[in-house]
């Protein structure tokens, strides 16, 4: 039987974020709760058998509690969900990575990391819907985003004993379409009176700023953006239209001159060696300074030389499994467009089809070790599409049928997974990567497959950043069955940005740092400013104020992209990506970034059921991505050490700037309801975020210099006569009660960090906006020591605090590691270090 350990929970808390977003009737509804430092605990038993049962206990009590002060319309849902009718609005079973194995994507599912058969983490997201069930079989499910998803983190398991479980949020959409079956279709006058609503906003507008346009045909486009109408710029609205160029057939065909460029193999190589094959693991523009980056260009020949050593290349161009190089009949029309490409890896000329596809392979593989490394089953992640993934190197696009784009595309290969019928797991789609040219003027004269003398260009798959655009879109389908999602065109441009700037010589560059796509231009940056109106709560994110509909209108333009990937840059250069840290320390915070946008696509469902429609819906995903790490790795943060400079990285882009849907706020967002800090020496320290800096470590000496992200020794942290005094800050808009500061010292030492609790203090209150000041007596004495403070309140608990239950909490004391050390605390403006000579 299930047991509630926290039975005080309360969804009104200072800590449960709340977003809530427009309905299909107009009105404003719940979407989510988030509260990862203020979990429901619960546990149940450990038996296999009653697993669902025991859970979907846990999660309707959870569920009543915000009923009854939240959401009465969750309560009526709530109702129907305990009726337990196996046809309606009901709970799904775990149909996917279950009990039972995979078996269907459609259901609740559980997200788990192993490593040689270890389980090392489990999430269950629990999920509800209209559905129609047959014992545990899903029949039927109506797929029209109407539904209810429950996160639930598995704590460590002990053999016998009960399973503890952290309920740390939940997110619906259109529980009132659910609770009354009627409003499910529009009625006609209703119909006609959107149509003459939307010609009026026509009339009105004067200006429109567009977010982008999507070419749906050779003569048909989309734009996308948001129009002002004259009352005011509160007043906005997003707009859609389709627009028929009608241009003929021949207008379309637009045809480029090619040039003759023969090329021919230049290494070196002795007597009867054997060649080594050689790939683009970088952009050249990423392998040099800006004063050259026009002669690492695509059009230039030189760019030969920027290819390293891939002894592992195979002739044959696939991994049983997992993904496989198939032919082009654009490159060779005698070619079987299924069969698998093969290459002689000692003979890859730069610009050819054979460097295109090896190139192709590289970056499949590339992709599929990055979910390796973060110890996430390819496998399991792969639910509404099956392996291999296909990749095409060079491919016709419906504008472009004769290929010759620059551009990529990830499309379905197959039927996507019916949600009005029963599912059969063979006839899942495969998904498709296909790959257009880097320059289009620039080729070379090559034989193709056949023998015949064809113009061969330089494959786009030699840039590994529009590679990581494209897998962006397989991410979202593999994980939630939708290529976009709604309140963004992908995690692509993050990906790209990220995974590629720990080993770039452009970083900190001021020309081309924000640049996303440097050497294969795309015109899209992320280090774009919230106050120029890139903005999450702005005029410019027109999809906020947008009425939901099934099946969605996925086009997004590349507005919204730029500011996810804006968000995304800026947390992983707080963790550690900075260019003065060391390149491990960035890869290692590129990869832990990858990471969490990886788990986050994964926790957040099919997309039919609970889509995710506002980037509040990706911070839930990837906090809980974050705090339901256990077992981090090497290249992983403990679970719990992110979560704060991760919503910190979104509010810095204008998210959370209202919690009105129909408000536009221009420029940064507003800090949690109650946000405790202690100032520290980095730049706009007096805001208390956490702007990127150097994470060095200290050295010890007679005048050690303490790095940006040690407290402020005036403002922050001061010490006197072994007194501590501590300055306590509070960001948010609302009183923190009950505050707790403690203090604790260790000898410095280069190996384990001994910790003394050295005095502990009460403050009845910090208001808003207030500074109050804490003193501790006894502080440190004899020799060096490091000094950490520890500020916590039930509104704002530390990461370091055990009654967040987050796996970095050690509750009693500080990590005994300095880099699990700094891992905490540079992280948390609730903890601050300093070093005392």
């Amino acid at each position: 039987m299930a047991t509630i350990v926290t039975s005080g929970w309360d969804a009104t808390h200072l800590a449960v974020h709340r977003e809530n977003l427009i309905g299909q009737n107009g009105d404003s509804e719940l979407s989510l709760l988030r509260h990862p430092s203020y979990p429901l605990l619960a546990e149940i038993p450990d038996d296999l058998s009653v697993l669902f049962d025991e859970l979907r206990s846990v999660a309707e009590d959870y569920l009543l509690r915000v009923a009854l002060l939240v959401d009465p319309v969750l309560k009526e849902a709530l109702r129907l969900l305990k009726a337990r009718e196996p046809r309606g609005f009901g709970w799904l079973p775990v149909t996917w990575d279950g009990p039972a194995g995979r078996v269907d994507p459609r259901g609740s599912f559980v997200v788990e990391r192993s490593r040689a058969g270890t389980t090392l983490d489990q999430t269950v997201v629990l999920m509800a819907g209209n559905r129609s069930l047959k014992d545990d079989t899903i029949l039927m499910v109506d797929g029209l985003a109407i539904g209810l998803r429950v996160v639930m983190h598995i704590g460590p398991r002990t053999s016998g004993m009960p399973i503890p479980i952290r309920v740390t949020g939940c997110s619906m959409c259109e529980l009132r379409r659910a609770v009354d079956p009627k409003s499910l279709v529009p009625k006609r006058e209703e119909r006609f009176a959107h149509f003459f609503g939307f010609a009026l906003q026509l009339l009105r507008f004067q200006a429109m700023n567009l977010s982008g346009y999507e070419e749906l045909t050779p003569r048909l486009l989309r734009f996308a953006g948001v129009g002002t109408r004259t009352s005011s710029f509160d007043d906005m609205t997003g707009f859609l239209w389709n627009v028929e160029l009608g241009l003929t057939e021949k207008q379309d065909a637009v045809e480029f001159v090619s040039i003759r460029e023969q090329e021919q193999l230049t290494y070196a190589q002795a007597p009867g060696a054997t060649h080594q094959p050689k790939l683009f693991f970088r952009d050249p523009a990423s392998c040099g300074f800006a004063c050259d980056v026009i002669e690492r260009s695509p059009t230039r020949a030189t760019i030969d030389r920027f290819r390293e050593d891939a002894p592992f290349l195979p002739p044959k161009l696939e991994e049983a499994g997992r993904f496989k190089v198939l032919q082009s009949d654009i490159a060779d029309p005698q070619n079987q467009r299924m069969d698998v490409q093969s290459v002689d890896p000692a003979n890859l000329p730069v610009r050819s089809d054979h460097l295109a596809a090896a190139q192709t392979y590289l970056r499949a593989r590339e992709f599929f070790a990055c979910l390796s490394d973060v110890d996430l089953s390819a496998d399991a992640y792969f639910k509404f599409a099956q392996l291999p993934l296909l990749m095409r190197h060079r491919a016709a696009f419906r504008a472009h049928p004769d290929g010759k784009s620059v551009r990529a595309q990830v499309r379905l290969e197959g039927a996507p997974v019916p949600f009005g019928a029963k599912y059969d797991a063979t006839t899942r789609p495969q998904l498709e990567v296909a790959f257009g040219s880097a320059a289009l003027r620039h080729r070379a004269e090559h034989p193709n497959d056949h023998g015949r003398s064809t113009l061969q260009p330089l494959g786009l798959a030699a840039d590994p950043r529009w590679a990581w655009h494209e897998f962006g879109h397989v991410l979202s389908y593999a994980a939630t069955g939708a290529l976009e999602f709604e309140f963004a065109h992908s995690v692509g441009d993050s990906l790209a940005a990220v995974l590629n700037d720990a080993t770039s010589c452009l970083a900190d560059d001021p020309l081309y740092d924000g640049v996303t796509y440097p050497w294969v231009p795309a015109g899209r940056r992320h280090d774009r400013d919230a106050a120029a109106g890139w903005c999450w709560c702005g005029r410019r994110n027109g999809q906020r104020r947008a009425v939901p509909a099934y099946p969605p209108k996925l086009y997004k333009g590349y507005v919204e992209e730029q500011m996810l990937s804006s968000s995304v840059f800026r947390f992983y250069r707080a963790i550690g990506g900075h260019p003065k840290n060391a390149p491990a320390m960035r890869e290692r915070a590129a990869t832990a970034t990858a990471y969490l946008l990886l788990r986050a696509a994964s926790l957040l469902g099919p997309a039919a059921l609970v889509p995710a429609r506002s980037a509040d819906a990706m911070v839930s995903a990837m906090v809980d991505a974050d705090i339901g790490t256990q077992q981090p790795g090497a290249l992983l943060f403990t679970g719990g050490c992110l979560h704060k400079v991760l919503r910190w990285a979104f509010e810095r882009q204008g998210l959370f700037a209202t919690p009105l849907h129909d408000k536009n706020v221009e420029g940064p967002g507003l800090p949690p309801a109650v946000d405790l800090w202690v100032k520290d020496r980095r730049r706009d320290a007096d805001k208390g975020g956490y702007e990127p800096v150097a994470l060095e470590w200290p050295e010890a000496g007679p005048k050690p210099e303490e790095p940006a992200w040690f407290a402020d020794p005036e403002e922050g942290v001061q010490v006197d006569n072994r007194n501590i005094h501590v300055k306590v800050r509070n960001r948010g808009e609302q009183a923190a009660i009950d505050v707790t500061v403690r203090a604790w010292s260790a000898p410095v030492s280069l190996g384990t960090l001994h910790w003394h609790l050295g005095g502990e203090v009460k403050l009845a209150q910090v208001q808003g906006g207030d500074c109050v000041s804490a003193h501790i007596a006894a502080g440190p004495s004899g020799g060096q020591k490091y000094l950490l403070v520890d500020v916590s309140a039930s509104g704002d608990r530390s990461n370091l605090d055990g009654s967040t239950h987050l796996p970095c909490a050690g509750g009693t004391a500080p990590p005994s590691d300095t880099a699990a050390l700094r891992d905490l605390v540079a992280n948390d403006n609730n903890l601050a270090l300093r070093l005392i000579p």
